[in-house]
């Protein structure tokens, strides 16, 4: 009865991994699809900053990322702000560029000794994917994408490490309960090559 309860849990088991490994490698392809699919520059940035109908600005209190707005103003509850709207450009550390039907089209985030990430966001019908650009470096940073499902806010993807392609990644899923479930995956990361996998949740995630 033991051996046999054991190699029940086994098979369960396997087939959890083999379904994990399966949504892993889907993530990643994704991600990889998005960093070849977009090639912005600082003229684009500039082209944004000329055209858009508002700019806000803000200062933070926190290691936040993406700052106070996002495309989707639903992820602002789940993801934890500190700081205020400002008006002198001297003491932001965001800068947010709107179109005239109000969508967030690019962050620009101040980084330590002067330099910049250009975060663009390109729109879609239930999707809306997004790339840090570092014009001093010419240099994609981070991909990702945050996704609808039947009109409600699904789930945030971002990529973690990226050299010549994305190796890593962190998912939250937004589930019915107000919870975040959040997955951190890296391919290779462990000991011997192994990958690395961690499932956690949130009721709110602090400074995203």
């Amino acid at each position: 009865m033991r051996n046999t309860c054991f190699l029940i849990v086994s098979k369960l088991y396997l087939e959890y991994c083999k379904k994990m490994n399966i949504e892993n490698e889907k993530n990643l392809k994704l991600l990889n699809s998005i960093f070849n699919s977009y090639k912005p520059s600082y003229v684009d940035y500039e082209n944004i900053a000329k055209s858009s109908s508002k700019i806000l600005m803000s200062k933070t209190k926190n290691a936040s990322l993406f700052g106070m707005f996002y495309p989707y103003p639903e992820i602002q509850e789940k993801f934890i702000y500190k700081g205020k709207l400002v008006k002198d450009p001297t003491k932001c550390d965001f800068t947010y560029y709107f179109d005239n039907e109000d969508r967030l089209l690019l962050t620009k985030r101040k980084l330590p000794q002067s330099h910049l990430a250009l975060i663009f966001y390109y729109h879609y019908d239930s999707y809306v994917d997004f790339v840090w650009y570092l014009p001093d470096k010419n240099k994609i940073e981070i991909v990702g994408r945050m996704e609808k499902l039947d009109g409600k806010l699904y789930r945030f993807l971002e990529s973690m490490i990226i050299k010549k392609e994305v190796e890593a990644y962190i998912e939250y899923v937004f589930t019915s309960e107000n919870r975040i479930i959040q997955k951190q995956f890296a391919r290779g990361f462990l000991p011997g090559g192994k990958d690395h996998e961690c499932v956690t949740s949130f009721s709110k995630v602090d400074g995203a």
